[in-house]
Order: structure tokens, then C-alpha cells, then sequence
């Protein structure tokens, strides 16, 4: 047998590449993505495509909201497929199913995670009687702790290790709701290995005293595991994440 004939051979025992996927039997999956990320949108079947019709307004496009502008990001993104208009909307016209699981893994993993997140952490808190809500916004999620007297919030702070944390304030005024922030800071601060930021707001008519504090996802998850690894019974650590000790009139 000679050699171009030997190539021969080896030409035909070559496979054809598989044709792609259609899109159309991953819509399942493509809307609880979309539940999950909390992300506004309805998916409908267009033959083998999927169409995404956009409804939320945050989208990584922007502040340009044309069909122009996500073809653009389509094109960056590597997700294979087109973006045309769809009313006031715009719609991701997706033709197979890698441009789907490109899709979920550019827009939609990173906003899972966030609320994800944010639920936990939530759920966690509220297990153990504090007064919190982890809400998730695009890049950031915010955690208010509510109470009088900013009860929850030194909650929080005894069940990180820090049960002294209130000692010597006197959270009925500003100066005190301020020490306060500044010491939950900082021991999340040391928890997190990052620099966090904390809001108190005093109570109004239709709300208690609160302290927010605005965590990048890693600095939730990084509390959420230290939560999730405690035991309802367990007494607080040996006060290594304790906040520093007051100085001077704390009132």
C-alpha cells in the first residue's frame, strides 16, 4: 500500500464534527438560571433557539440599552447568537446550546451566587434570633440588622466572638450608634481579611434602629461560613476576633 493511499484510509476513518445542539431543550434549565440570579426575563422556544427576552434594566450593557449595545456584549462575551429588538426590550436570540451554557456562565453564575449568598446568610441569622436581612444588589450585598437599640446588631457581633462589643456604650445617641459601626467594622474587618463598611440609621416612625453593613460576596461567604460552622449552644470563641477596646467617653 503506498502512502497517499494510507492517507486515504486515514481520511475516511475520520469523523464529521457533530453538528451543535439546539438550544430549545435547555429552556428548563435556562429559567431556574434565571430564577436563581434573579434576573427579569422570560424564555420562549423560536424552532430549535431560544429567545431571551430582557425585562431588567441592570443589565452589563449599559448604561446603552439597544440591541446594538448586547450584540456587542454578546460578541465580547463569546456567546454565540444575535440581539434584536423586542418592543421597549431587548431580546438574545441563542441557537445552540453552548451559546446557552456561555449565557449562564457570563450573566448569570456571579448573580447566582450573590443571592445565594445573601439568602444564607439571612437564614442563618434569623436561625440564631437576629433581626437581619441580607439583600443583594448587582455588586454588593447589603446586610441590615434591625432592633432597638441596635439589639441585633450586637447580636451579631456576640455570635462572631465579640460579646463585649456594646461595653461602655450607650446606643440611645449618635456618638454611641457610631462607636458602635466602628467596632463591628473592624471585627468583621479581622474576619474577612477586607475592609467592610457599616451605616447605622436611627429609628424612625415606621422602622427600629438599624446598622447595615455592605459586604462583597467573598466577605458574605466568608461570614456565612462562620455562622453555618456554629452550634446553636456553642459559647462564643475565646474573643480573638474581639473589636479593639474603648478609649476615652464611648456615650
Amino acid at each position: 500500500m503506498n502512502v497517499s493511499q494510507t492517507h486515504a484510509d486515514a481520511e475516511e476513518d475520520v469523523l464529521p464534527p457533530a453538528p451543535p445542539r439546539p438550544a430549545a431543550p435547555l429552556r428548563p434549565i435556562l429559567q431556574r438560571a434565571l430564577q436563581d440570579a434573579a434576573f427579569a426575563a422570560d424564555v420562549a422556544v423560536d424552532g430549535d433557539r431560544l429567545v431571551l427576552t430582557v425585562v431588567t434594566w441592570t443589565v452589563p450593557w449599559s448604561p446603552q440599552l439597544s440591541a446594538e449595545a448586547a450584540r456587542e456584549w454578546m460578541r465580547e462575551s463569546g456567546i454565540p447568537g444575535e440581539a434584536r429588538r423586542a418592543g421597549p426590550h431587548v431580546a438574545l436570540h441563542l441557537p445552540t446550546s453552548s451559546s446557552v451554557h456561555r449565557l449562564v456562565a457570563v450573566l448569570l453564575e456571579a448573580r447566582s451566587r450573590l443571592h445565594a449568598t445573601a439568602r444564607g446568610l439571612t437564614r442563618e441569622l434569623k436561625d440564631r434570633g437576629v433581626d437581619a436581612k441580607a439583600a443583594a444588589d448587582p455588586d454588593v450585598i447589603a446586610l441590615r440588622l434591625e432592633g432597638d437599640h441596635l439589639a441585633s446588631a450586637v447580636r451579631f457581633a456576640e455570635l462572631l466572638g465579640a460579646p463585649d462589643i456594646a461595653l461602655d456604650l450607650k446606643l440611645v445617641g449618635p456618638r454611641g450608634r457610631y462607636r458602635l459601626a466602628e467596632r463591628i467594622e473592624y471585627l468583621v474587618t479581622r474576619i474577612t481579611g477586607s475592609p467592610v463598611n457599616a451605616v447605622t440609621e436611627a429609628a424612625c416612625a415606621h422602622a427600629d434602629d438599624s446598622l447595615s453593613l455592605y459586604l462583597s460576596v467573598d466577605q458574605a461567604d466568608l461570614l456565612l461560613q462562620r455562622l453555618t460552622h456554629l452550634t446553636r449552644d456553642s459559647p462564643a470563641p475565646d474573643g480573638e476576633d474581639q473589636a479593639p477596646p474603648a478609649s476615652g467617653d464611648e456615650s
